[in-house]
């Protein structure tokens, strides 16, 4: 009985524990209710990183676009930011707005959108914190990083993102991809099978994906201030999906392996992520959202 008992206990104890490393999602809904983005923590299994992780999820009118996707930092001399997290809080907001565009195909562009702002702690030891910005748009989504002010992390090299873009059904690009991170950026976009991508690919952005079914999805950056330009890579043994791979400084572009690709100092903001969704590619090219504050633009007069 007492050997029947302490097994009940181990397994109860092991239920528990996956439990408590998994969260309830967190979500942003745009302002027409079609678009929403979720964060939650939790447990996934192979081909997915061992561990809980936070990992964010896109649908479009109930339907997912991208399944369960990894968010995360790694530092140069540091272990990575993307694991063991704990949700200390979230604060939603909304904004509408609109600002002038004197060089786009639309004079005025709405800026309305709805924004959850998440903060995470590792809860080991140094328990770095991490904010996720999520911002719902009626075209799309936008997410960024933001590293806040914090004891330990006054000064540090970011070496890459683990930020990826897990397609939720068959998935192809019409992509352009380099051979090394200085280009023209003129080169011939193919269509290809998103799973064909390999890892060590340079694909880079704008990337406009054609989900099989539909919508047309867009990956593109915004705000990119004094951060590092992002490529995007296929993911070894998960089919339709993409990871960040980021530029390293200029002294490093040719190297093989690079060390780093930026140095900073923390509170620190980086670009927005965007994904935007149409139903066609030409409405996908003229999407009008922006996640960042539009410059004052002189006239040419």
């Amino acid at each position: 009985m007492a050997k029947k008992l302490s097994i009940a206990f181990a397994m109860t104890v092991f239920v528990c524990s996956s439990c408590a490393a998994a969260s309830a999602p967190l979500t942003v809904t745009s302002p027409d209710g079609n678009l929403s983005v979720s964060l939650g923590l939790k447990v996934n299994p192979q081909p997915y990183l061992s561990g809980d992780r936070a990992y964010y999820r896109v649908l479009y009118k109930g339907t997912a676009i991208l399944r369960d996707s990894p968010l995360g930092l790694d530092f140069l001399g540091a272990p990575p930011l993307d694991h063991s997290f704990e949700i200390l809080g979230s604060t939603p907001s909304s904004h509408k707005d609109t600002w002038e565009n004197p060089l786009g195909t639309k004079r005025v562009v709405p800026d309305h959108y709805n924004q959850l702002s998440i903060s995470l702690q590792e809860r080991d030891l140094p328990h770095r914190r991490l904010d996720i910005i999520f911002r719902a748009f009626n075209a799309g989504i936008a997410f960024r990083y933001f590293l806040p002010k914090q004891k330990g992390l006054e000064k540090f090299i970011l070496s890459s993102e683990n930020t990826g873009f897990y397609f939720a059904r068959q998935a192809f690009a019409y992509a352009s991809t380099s051979s090394r991170y200085l280009n023209a950026y003129e080169t011939q976009f193919s269509r290809v099978n998103v799973s064909e991508i390999e890892p060590n690919a340079m694909v880079v952005l704008p990337l406009l994906v054609q989900l099989s079914g539909g919508p047309w999805v867009a990956i593109l950056e915004a705000d990119l201030r004094d951060y590092a330009g992002m490529y995007l890579g296929g993911v070894l043994g998960v089919a339709d999906s993409l990871m960040a791979k980021l530029a390293p400084l200029p002294d490093q572009f040719y190297s093989v392996k690079p060390g780093f690709c930026a140095s900073m100092r923390r509170p620190k903001r980086m670009s927005w992520s965007r994904v935007s969704m149409k139903r066609t590619p030409q409405a996908s090219r003229h999407s009008s959202f922006t996640c960042w504050t539009p410059p004052k633009l002189r006239s040419a007069a």
